[in-house]
């Protein structure tokens, strides 16, 4: 059996699963909000977004609320990250 996708359903699949990462210096309400509307709507998954932020309560709480990777270090973030915010 032989499954047919358009060439945009396979680089939209290819680009969502494996290219697209995005990161969050500074995780407070405001990124906070943005990462749970991101992951509501699945553009991203939780694996493929790394926050970083000040606090540890504030990173395991961000952590724990969105399933996403979480660092101490703005430069990680950036370089892990691809797109910043």
């Amino acid at each position: 059996m032989t499954l047919c996708y358009d060439d945009t359903d396979v680089k939209s699949y290819f680009k969502r699963r494996f290219f697209m990462k995005l990161g969050f210096i500074g995780c407070g309400n405001m990124a906070n909000a943005i990462i749970g509307g991101i992951l509501r709507s699945g553009l991203y998954l939780p694996e493929e977004i790394i926050g970083s932020g000040p606090s540890r309560e504030g990173r395991e709480r961000t952590k724990q609320n969105h399933g996403i990777n979480m660092t101490d270090s703005n430069a990680l973030c950036r370089e892990r990250g691809g797109d910043c915010f």
